[in-house]
């Protein structure tokens, strides 16, 4: 593994982002400047809709800006 990368895994649960005017998909661009309101976040298992199976587990969600100059300067391009 590279430092500051993560291996390959399979999800465990889907991660749908919804902002203002349209939602984040797999593979769409979205202009940076509708990224600079807070997102809708939502995760959901698709084989188990009712939630029954995550109920009691935890999750992280990061957001990052990776186009940020660094950790002391982290503005938007």
């Amino acid at each position: 593994m590279d430092e500051g990368v993560i291996d390959d895994f399979p999800p465990s649960l889907t991660l749908s982002v919804s902002l203002k005017k349209e939602d984040a998909d797999l593979g769409n661009n979205i202009k940076s400047k509708r990224l600079h309101k807070q997102p809708t976040l939502s995760l959901y298992d698709e084989a188990d809709p009712e939630g029954s199976s995550s109920s009691g587990l935890s999750y992280v969600v990061t957001l990052v800006n990776p186009d940020a100059s660094s950790r002391d300067n982290p503005e938007w391009p």
